[in-house]
């Protein structure tokens, strides 16, 4: 988990400042977010050294900040979560590298562009096609609206089918799932960015389906990935 939040925090940072708030209030923010993360211990750590380092990096270390990171470091609480020998003398030579940086000149301010937000028009239990390079069609069903940080976006499920002729909706109620060799069963689908627009190459062909498992397991890829998947986990192509 703290290694979880230690990405998040660095990333809803960065996205609070392309939002135009300044850094003092992009901070009070994350903190005001991740209120309760924080009666973790190891959680506290995480978050303050990667706060530290982000902002730094960005040209926008605060001082209270700065304080608290230089204190887990020279207290060496992080250094308590390493019971490997050699995963420890790693941890040791990372954390005296970002001391020394957190005590360096920060660079200037670096301003951030606005980050992009998917807003998926796409409801649970709707049925599309995708059309691949190849020409054929593969069938993929929402399972549900994954929604963080401001963005929704499909988690979906893939039809044992591919074709050149997309099935019914009577046709689809008698389709069987699929899952990948080693068991993945869900993925969710993610517009990276405004170019990453499949829209010509996706049909809603159903709405409203029900929905009636459970996904276990839903990687994150782009919808540019979609077709290198297709044919390097299911051989779809």
């Amino acid at each position: 988990m703290s290694d979880d939040i230690a990405c998040d925090v660095r990333d809803i940072y960065k996205e609070l400042l392309g939002d135009n708030y300044t850094g003092e209030e992009a901070t009070r923010l994350i903190i005001e977010n991740y209120i309760e993360e924080l009666d973790d211990p190891d959680d506290t750590l995480a978050f303050w050294l990667s706060l530290a380092l982000t902002q730094w990096k960005l040209g926008r270390l605060q001082e209270d900040v700065k304080d608290k990171a230089l204190q887990i470091i020279d207290n060496g609480e992080d250094l308590d979560r390493w019971d490997d020998p050699t995963e420890l003398k790693k941890r040791q030579i990372v954390l005296k590298k970002l001391r020394i940086q957190l005590m360096e000149p920060q660079p200037a301010p670096k301003k951030l562009k606005k980050v992009f937000r998917e807003q998926t028009h796409l409801r649970q239990g709707d049925v599309i096609s995708y059309r691949l390079l190849s020409g054929r069609y593969v069938l993929l069903r929402v399972y549900r609206i994954s929604e963080s940080n401001g963005r929704s976006v499909p988690e979906f499920e893939l039809y044992d089918w591919i074709g050149t002729e997309v099935p019914s909706r009577e046709e689809l109620e008698l389709l069987a799932m699929r899952k990948t060799p080693s068991g993945v069963d869900g993925i969710v689908i993610v517009r990276n960015g405004v170019r990453d627009d499949p829209k010509d190459r996706i049909n809603l062909i159903a709405a409203g389906l029900e929905i009636k498992h459970k996904i276990h397991s839903s990687p994150w890829i782009a919808w540019k990935e979609l077709d290198d998947y297709m044919n390097r986990y299911y051989k779809y192509d």
